[in-house]
């Protein structure tokens, strides 16, 4: 805590901990510091897609997603109302909690220093001040460059007017869970996508053949349907995919 650090980056997602693995690799000091507890889930899709894979690979680990047993995705199945499109497409699919302790393993494996379950924030002066997550006392943090890697969720810029992030009025509302893999349909190696007035649903098989559900909803749908699972159960009726 008392030492100065070449780069501070906030949230271990894989932005920030590829970033952080890739300046330790390079021989900066670094402190990677994430809020959570690692495995956790995440609301968010778990496809990895070309261009990622090909960024994994230029980083040195283009192999990572093999060694995790990640499932291969082929196709692209889209669904509204009665049309339906398949589009053949590369990638894999593997749970956010696997792949994001993975990948903040590496950033500590090149040398960066990893803070778990810890809050940061920028004050409006541009001081880095850091606290272990459930206490109330901020501890301040020396660092020569931040690096700001916690989503549009994320509050470490929250006192910073000029940087916050600001999600517009009306903005779709993200839901997801995991469900288990005796769940029936939804084939493997296929991203299913269903679309609907409302918002859209994806599903993928995970690498353990759970199936994992991803949803961008809008706010006044959701009112209308009584939920985020009541309304991602109409889109899916309302272009005929299996019900979940």
């Amino acid at each position: 805590m008392e030492r100065a650090w070449d780069v501070a980056v906030i949230g271990a997602g894989p932005a920030g901990a590829l970033a952080a693995r890739q300046l330790a690799r390079a021989g900066l000091a670094v402190v990677l510091i994430e809020r959570a507890r690692f495995p956790r889930d995440k609301v968010c899709g778990c496809c990895i897609n070309a261009a990622a894979l090909h960024t994994l690979a230029e980083a040195g680990l283009g192999d990572l997603p093999e060694r995790m047993g990640a499932e291969p995705i082929r196709s692209l199945n889209l669904a509204s109302g009665r049309a339906r499109a398949s589009v053949p497409i590369g990638g894999v699919a593997v749970s956010r909690a696997a792949f994001d302790q993975r990948l903040a393993l590496e950033a500590s494996n090149a040398g960066a220093t990893l803070l778990m379950q810890t809050v940061a924030a920028v004050d409006a002066s541009g001081r880095l001040l850091v606290r272990s997550v459930g206490q109330i006392e901020w501890r301040s943090l020396a660092a020569r460059v931040v690096l700001a890697a916690d989503g549009l969720a994320g509050s470490a810029l929250a006192g910073r007017a000029d940087l916050a992030s600001l999600a517009a009025r009306g903005s779709r509302i993200g839901a997801a869970a995991i469900l288990p893999a005796s769940v029936p349909g939804f084939e493997h190696g296929t991203i299913h996508m269903t679309v609907g007035a409302g918002g859209y649903v994806g599903a993928v098989r995970l690498e353990d053949r759970r199936l994992n559900i991803a949803a961008a909803l809008d706010p006044e749908f959701i009112r209308e349907s009584g939920g985020p699972g009541a309304a991602i159960a109409e889109i899916l009726r309302s272009a005929g995919a299996p019900p979940i």
